[in-house]
């Protein structure tokens, strides 16, 4: 094929054989070869030919170029005097479709980012109110005293709500303005066990068996924490009972007891 376009090429430029040789500096009968399909010509003679007849090297070398160049015309819709979408107006407006999805996907992704962090800060901000039982006769005024003292309250049912951070501050000024606000069921249970704790510890110390103790109670269970005299190693099976007793006697039917010194010894007791 590549021998009939140089034969076809010669001819339009009204060169013979013998003219076309002379310019690729090669012998006649190297282009009657070429012609005849004997064989083929090497690179540099195939872009010396491109040159010289102003062809691609594509054109010389591809037996289907014609074909294809004709198919990419007709789907192209391209005509010499008449241009319709061309390749890169076609491409330019895909690419455009895809910017903007990609856009549109940025901005969606991004919305759900700030609809997160909303949320985010909303939980973590968010206030747990507590209530203060007070007479509802008092309810306006006890508003407004807390309200003037920086407590950010609220009134519902005649009762008083104010953060939970804020809960001691607010029964404090209460107390202090002539106010006695009854605590809710659990603050009141907090109290209590904080007062049985207390008497335990009172009572332990006053036995002279240790120099201090640290008392907490929650739900009936007790936990002693004891800083034992200069002289004592660990606690004698004697002062073990007495610690018991003291304890019985505030809680008569208390669930667990632990034991510590402060020798770091543990007291299994088993109830």
């Amino acid at each position: 094929m590549i021998g009939k376009k140089i034969q076809s090429l010669r001819k339009d430029k009204g060169m013979s054989q013998e003219d076309l040789a002379l310019k690729l500096t090669i012998s006649r009968q190297a282009i009657s070869k070429w012609e005849l399909g004997e064989s083929v010509p090497d690179t540099e003679n195939v872009v010396q030919l491109s040159k010289l007849f102003g062809v691609t090297t594509d054109y010389l070398l591809n037996d289907d170029y014609e074909t294809v160049q004709i198919i990419e015309k007709q789907t192209s819709g391209v005509s010499n005097n008449n241009s319709t979408v061309s390749r890169e107006h076609f491409v330019g407006k895909c690419c455009g479709f895809m910017s903007f999805t990609k856009q549109l996907l940025i901005g969606f992704i991004a919305v759900i980012f700030i609809l997160l962090a909303i949320m985010t800060i909303f939980l973590l901000t968010r206030i747990k109110y507590e209530p203060i039982y007070i007479d509802s006769s008092d309810g306006f005024k006890v508003y407004n005293l807390l309200v003037e003292n920086s407590i950010k309250a609220r009134t519902s049912d005649a009762n008083i709500y104010v953060p939970e951070n804020m809960i001691d501050e607010a029964m404090r000024i209460l107390r202090e303005n002539g106010y006695i606000p009854a605590p809710s069921s659990q603050q009141a249970q907090l109290l209590l066990e904080r007062q049985i704790a207390e008497d335990i510890r009172t009572r332990i110390i006053q036995t002279n068996i240790v120099t201090d103790a640290i008392v907490s109670v929650e739900d009936r269970n007790v936990s002693v924490i004891l800083t034992l005299l200069n002289d004592d190693d660990r606690l004698s099976e004697q002062k073990i009972d007495t610690l018991v007793e003291i304890i019985a006697s505030v809680i008569p039917h208390f669930s667990a007891i632990m034991i510590v010194d402060s020798n770091f010894n543990y007291y299994d007791l088993n109830y």
